[in-house]
């Protein structure tokens, strides 16, 4: 929740309730839908002096990260989800027994060989694969 002073002056006498004859639109911005949801504190009538607050909620954008694997049943997988704009991401890639995790991959593009991978402020909805590797066993 956010807040905004409005600076206009209104005198009211004792007993009035005061009107905001303003606009209390706030434009959505490029993350977030913004709601005026009403004012702080509850509008009264006037006993004195006072300063309102409009209050605004923020409905920020979900954005998906969608993980995938290269090699069927070859490790697990976390931090497939919808995360609110701006939030960090970690993913992690655990190799099962047999395999062995080679990175991260987008768009075919190495983005990192650790195995969790941190997608900082996240803005837009991302597809990435963690590519595994078949362990192989020499028998003598």
């Amino acid at each position: 929740m956010a807040e905004y002073v409005y600076n206009p002056i209104q005198e009211v006498e004792d007993g009035q309730i005061p009107i905001f004859n303003g606009d209390t639109t706030i434009p959505d911005t490029p993350y977030a839908k913004v709601t005026f949801i009403g004012w702080q504190p509850s509008i009264v009538p006037a006993k004195e002096n006072a300063i309102y607050k409009a209050l605004y909620s923020y409905d920020y954008k979900k954005y998906t990260v969608q993980l995938a694997t290269n090699i069927y049943n070859a490790g697990i997988l976390t931090g497939t989800g919808s995360y609110n704009w701006g939030t960090d991401v970690n993913i992690t890639a655990t190799a099962n027994t047999g395999f062995k995790f080679i990175g991260w991959y987008q768009n075919g593009q190495l983005i990192s060989e650790d195995q969790t991978y941190k997608i900082e402020k996240i803005a837009k909805s991302v597809s990435i694969e963690a590519r595994f590797e078949m362990l192989t066993s020499m028998i003598t």
